[in-house]
């Protein structure tokens, strides 16, 4: 990325310590007192390889429904930048929390988090007391993945980056999340224009050797401690993640709201974007 490309680009960039973030606002942006009709900051964490247009069908309604609503790209991902050095869970949440500060995002915010935001929302909400209100998760990583043989090649150092050079390997791979190939078809056209700025691939493998070593269960422990309110949804047909994984959660976590959505895959809130709205809307009230 460079200055002609994000002045040509939707949203907005902000520059924190490691590097430029993408980022978009929509709806109220407080709901403090100088804007009764708000109902708060709520900040949607992506998945581990997608771009925070994979909120397309959400960001909007739910500014609709009064909410101060803040998307971004993880670095590496879409449209923020790419940076050398190793992808682990702190990096995500040293992200997260610098992006909040130099917004001067100061309240207690909802996060709604896919995937391995999921992962990244617990950690944020353990070292962050009173930074979070609520967490809407949908099918979230809860422990360390299972991967693949296929997956388990990425992990070799030569052969992922031999194997991800093709830009067909990389977005094929998305649609084991739908159960829907309609909604893929309609999310290709999102996800690949982040492959022609360079460093995706890097910063993908890099996450990706490097979250078999993330403590994960322990901060959703920790989590489950200390009385932040969660719902969980996931998809009836997740692929990615087994569904033993969230009732293991679910006991752990025991949510306002555990909803398991018919018809989806990976991804509920994009294949059921009125249904999973609606739980949201009315989760963070």
């Amino acid at each position: 990325m460079n200055d002609e490309s994000r002045a040509a680009s939707s949203g907005s960039f902000i520059a924190l310590k490691k590097g430029t973030v993408h980022y978009e606002i929509a709806g109220p942006k407080t709901g403090s007192k100088a804007d009764p009709k708000g109902r708060g900051w709520v900040v949607f964490l992506p998945g581990v390889s997608v771009p925070c247009g994979t909120w397309n069908r959400n960001f909007f309604a739910l500014a609709d429904e009064g909410f101060g609503c803040l998307r971004f790209d993880f670095y590496g991902r879409g449209l923020s930048d790419r940076i050398d050095g190793r992808y682990d869970l702190d990096f995500f949440v040293d992200q997260l929390r610098e992006l909040l500060d130099a917004l001067s995002i100061v309240e207690s915010v909802n996060l709604v988090a896919l995937s391995m935001g999921g992962a990244v929302a617990a950690r944020f909400s353990i070292l962050n007391p009173g930074r979070v209100r609520r967490i809407f998760f949908i099918d979230p990583l809860f422990r360390a993945p299972e991967f693949s043989p296929f997956m388990r090649l990425l992990l070799l150092p030569g052969i992922g980056e031999i194997l991800l050079a093709r830009e067909k390997i990389l977005v094929s791979g998305q649609e084991a999340d739908f159960f829907n190939s309609a909604d893929f078809e309609d999310f290709k056209i999102v996800y690949r224009p982040q492959l022609r700025y360079r460093g995706f691939r890097r910063a993908l493998l890099s996450t990706l050797r490097s979250i078999l070593r993330w403590e994960i269960t322990g901060n959703y422990e920790r989590l489950a401690a200390s009385g932040i309110p969660t719902a969980l949804v996931r998809g009836r047909h997740d692929r990615t993640i087994p569904a033993d994984s969230f009732e293991i959660l679910a006991r752990l976590l025991k949510p306002e709201l555990y909803v398991v959505v018919d018809e989806a895959g990976h991804v509920p809130h994009y294949e059921k974007p009125d249904l999973v709205n609606g739980l949201v809307a009315d989760f963070l009230g």
